[in-house]
């Protein structure tokens, strides 16, 4: 259910994202300011997509991931390791 829910803000986030670059370049007529404000667009877009991996929680396919729930030690200098 969550995924879903993050999936629907996802395509409602890149919708917006595409409505507003369409408006940029309809109504920018410098070309430079067009291109920056694109531009900055799309790192929002790519910020949006990495977050929504994030979101969407860890690859179960992947060992490294922690699971939901479990804790993860990481040791300080000094502490475990191959001394």
């Amino acid at each position: 259910m969550h995924q879903i829910d993050v999936t629907k803000r996802l395509a409602l986030a890149l919708l917006a994202y595409a409505a507003i670059a369409v408006l940029a370049i309809k109504t920018l007529a410098d070309a430079r300011i067009r291109a920056v404000t694109l531009a900055i667009l799309a790192m929002f877009a790519v910020k949006t997509w990495i977050r929504r991996k994030e979101m969407m929680g860890p690859d179960a396919n992947n060992p490294v991931n922690k699971q939901p729930g479990e804790r993860r030690h990481f040791p300080q200098d000094g502490e475990g390791g191959s001394e």
